[in-house]
């Protein structure tokens, strides 16, 4: 009886230990995640502060945005729809980039947009800036037809 007892106490012991590497790998892992969710908020954060100090920089050298803030709001609207759900509006996008007439306007695009959640069917939500949203939705070439291209063709020096 002696030797059942301390074979239950190695069973406990064993128990014990699995339940304390357990909850510090989750304690670790819970860390990771806030510390790495805190890093992505600073980094979109500073993407919004940049593009809404070159927007100034912009205005103040006479180079100000073509279209009203309204159009910039409605468009901002229209990513969001064309990129929110399971199917992603590629055409949509391009229409919105092919609406841009200058480096301003594609700026306060960005601003207007802000950081937005995106739902999915099939795949995570995930939340970002406007470059994180269409890095997100479109592969390498779907970028350069649907956006890309249609910044060059308006001599738009800003890339996604």
């Amino acid at each position: 009886m002696n030797t059942e007892i301390k074979d239950l106490n190695i069973y406990v012991k064993l128990a014990i230990a699995v339940v304390v590497i357990g909850g510090a790998i989750f304690g670790i892992y819970k860390i990771t995640k806030t510390v790495k969710k805190a890093i992505e908020k600073k980094e979109e954060k500073q993407e919004l502060d940049d593009a809404k100090d070159d927007l100034k920089e912009l205005e103040k050298a006479g180079k100000g945005k073509t279209l009203s803030d309204s159009q910039i709001s409605g468009f901002a609207n229209s990513l969001k729809t064309a990129m929110d759900g399971s199917a992603t509006d590629e055409d949509a996008i391009g229409r919105v980039f092919a609406s841009m007439n200058n480096d301003a306007d594609v700026l306060a695009l960005i601003k207007a947009f802000g950081i937005q959640k995106l739902s999915g069917d099939w795949v995570a939500d995930m939340e970002g800036t406007l470059s994180q949203c269409l890095t997100s939705e479109l592969d390498p070439i779907e970028m350069k037809t649907y956006v890309t291209a249609h910044l060059i063709k308006k001599g738009i020096a800003f890339r996604f």
